[in-house]
């Protein structure tokens, strides 16, 4: 579970902002549930958040400050001398900023139900700062934070007495753009682990585009052939008539001929190590499976039979809703962080709503699945807390900020946000001057008509 995440010089984020899930005091009466975790009981998160601000505000970058993080915890241990750390996209728009290094800190539950604290600072070179802290929890329920281990570039690491297996022998080995805790879970370190696996199977990121669909409903149509899957599969047929999709039910075929512009690597065979070839056929057999959706068929008006329509024909909203709901209730079985970039994008504003009551629906969401969006559409705001509502806002230097409607002095608990928000008196919204637009308009018109 994401606790909260600060981020500090990274593109269009200048100064330290921090993206909490935590639920605010001021929020008195809760349209949805908090999540709670058995280890720490005094601990509450969101289970859902949602990120509004005008175009160019820096929601995007929020979702890539997400994929920046996780591509240096997971591919660090594989860089080599000289190689530069491209997850560091510093502000642009500030002289001061250019050799400033980037700051990542990330406060988090894995899922072996410990909380973890962990803080990165670098830049393209190398590695400045690197800690890690645990929190531990006693019968009383006092929170007592534990060091790990703190990394400063050019001093030895000090380690924490809890961190066990080999130290110093993977230190003397550290490459100054390697991070520790990824080279020590690839040299086997058991406890780093389930932090490491948080970044690998915790957290998942994507912007919806077309690649992504597709493969999230072959991987599902691939599921759904195997052990238990035709549950799954039912389950999702029955959203399908319960959303008005015109479709009867859904089947899976498999083929031997993959779908056009995929690419898997860049390797030959005999480049690739056993595990990466292992992956590889892995994602090879899930691409020839296709799913297909059946419609009733007529001949006038008179019922004839069904036909078989491959999915990639039919709408992008509706093969959209068949990948998230697929993903969602892959999550369920493990409790993830899902992150989606432009949620709305070509779904109905209804089907955004219901997908966001599944994840708040605690008899649903048993794992502590939680939900982070970016998105235009103001229709949810009657469904979320004023705490889940983050709202971005450039200042006149380009720099993003962002709060949340519950952080706002003096708004009350029941006010109409949809209406509010549009207005421009919660910010976030574009000033749209259209008298000077149509003016430049008319001026032009009238010089061409010259």
């Amino acid at each position: 579970m994401l606790i909260e995440f600060a981020i500090s010089n990274f593109r269009s984020i200048k100064d330290r902002q921090v993206f909490s899930m935590l639920p605010s005091d001021r929020v008195k009466d809760r349209t949805v549930k908090l999540l709670t975790s058995q280890n720490y009981p005094n601990l509450s998160v969101l289970p859902a958040a949602v990120i509004y601000g005008k175009n160019n505000a820096g929601k995007s970058n929020f979702i890539r400050a997400f994929r920046a993080l996780e591509w240096l915890v997971l591919n660090s241990h594989k860089i080599t001398v000289g190689d530069s750390l491209d997850a560091n996209e510093h502000f642009l728009l500030n002289s001061e900023t250019l050799e400033m290094p980037t700051l990542f800190e990330l406060d988090f539950i894995a899922s072996n139900g410990v909380r973890y604290l962990l803080i990165i600072e670098f830049n393209r070179e190398k590695i400045i700062r690197e800690e890690l802290f645990m929190f531990s929890q006693s019968a009383t329920g006092k929170t007592t934070k534990r060091k790990w281990y703190i990394r400063n570039a050019g001093q030895s690491i000090q380690f924490g007495d809890e961190l066990k297996g080999a130290k110093k022998p993977i230190e003397d080995r550290l490459l100054e753009n390697v991070l520790f805790l990824s080279k020590a879970v690839n040299e086997n370190n058991a406890q780093l682990r389930p932090i490491f696996e948080f970044f690998q199977q915790g957290i998942y990121v994507t912007d919806m585009q077309e690649g992504y669909i597709d493969f999230q409903t072959r991987y599902f149509g691939k599921l759904s052939t195997e052990k238990d899957g035709s549950t799954k599969m039912e389950t999702l047929n029955i959203a399908l008539d319960g959303i008005d999709s015109g479709i009867l039910y859904l089947e899976v075929a498999k083929n031997s001929t993959l779908p056009k512009n995929f690419e898997v690597g860049g390797k030959d065979d005999g480049e690739l190590s056993e595990n990466e070839r292992i992956q590889r056929d892995k994602i090879l057999d899930t691409l020839k499976h296709e799913i297909k959706a059946i419609h009733r068929f007529f001949d006038g008006n008179e019922e004839k039979g069904v036909f078989a329509l491959p999915l990639n024909e039919e709408s992008e909203g509706t093969r959209k809703f068949i990948a998230l709901f697929t993903k969602l209730m892959e999550l369920q079985e493990s409790g993830s962080l899902f992150i989606v970039d432009e949620l709305e994008r070509s779904l109905h504003p209804l089907l955004v709503q219901f997908l966001l009551q599944l994840i708040t629906n605690r008899q649903n969401n048993r794992n502590n699945v939680q939900l982070i969006f970016t998105t235009h559409d103001t229709t949810i705001f009657d469904v979320l807390d004023q705490d889940q509502i983050n709202i971005l806002e450039k200042d006149v230097y380009g720099a993003t900020s962002v709060y949340t409607i519950s952080d706002i002095k003096g708004i009350r608990g029941d006010i109409p946000t949809q209406k509010w928000y549009l207005s421009g008196k919660l910010g976030g919204t574009p000033n749209i001057n259209s008298y000077q637009i149509n003016k430049a308009l008319s001026t032009l018109n009238e010089q061409e008509n010259k």
